[in-house]
């Protein structure tokens, strides 16, 4: 890593905002093809299969609009964070290092990939986000059989 943990963080939060951004355009992308789809679709005398076909697109949108409002929830719980705060324990925003990994303690997205590191971007409320809470610079937390030594955090 050429950079500091402190400077990889505000990195990794910006990717992470980037990530969001780019999964809700993905899903607003198809809600105007299903938007479309629907209005051009014209009711032939298979009146059946329209209805089936109108329903299976209602649902479509549905579970879209779901998963765009919990995007937006993911991007709020982000702009909530001020990377650039040094944290001197284990709280949401909190970018730790321990021997395996980077973790963010923020929302829950999964791998972030930073030049030649990745960090993996853990919500709080996930196991391994709960045990890490309040940990401190040296502290050990074991889950599942597997322990996380805390090397530095920020």
């Amino acid at each position: 890593m050429s950079f500091t943990l402190h400077e990889a963080k505000i990195k990794i939060h910006q990717l992470c905002l980037e990530a969001i951004e780019n999964k809700k355009l993905l899903v607003v992308e198809r809600l105007k093809e299903i938007e479309e789809s629907s209005n051009t679709e014209s009711k032939s005398s298979m009146g059946d299969k329209y209805e089936t076909t109108r329903e299976m697109a209602a649902i479509d949108r549905n579970n879209l609009g779901e998963q765009l409002s919990f995007l937006e929830q993911q991007e709020r719980a982000l702009h909530g964070i001020d990377p650039k705060h040094k944290n001197t324990s284990v709280r949401q925003g909190t970018l730790i290092k321990t021997g395996k990994n980077l973790y963010y303690i923020s929302v829950s997205l999964g791998r972030i990939d930073l030049d030649d590191t990745s960090a993996f971007a853990i919500s709080p409320v996930s196991p391994l986000g709960q045990a890490l809470l309040d940990s401190e610079k040296g502290n050990a937390i074991t889950l599942n059989g597997i322990t996380y030594q805390i090397e530095d955090l920020t």
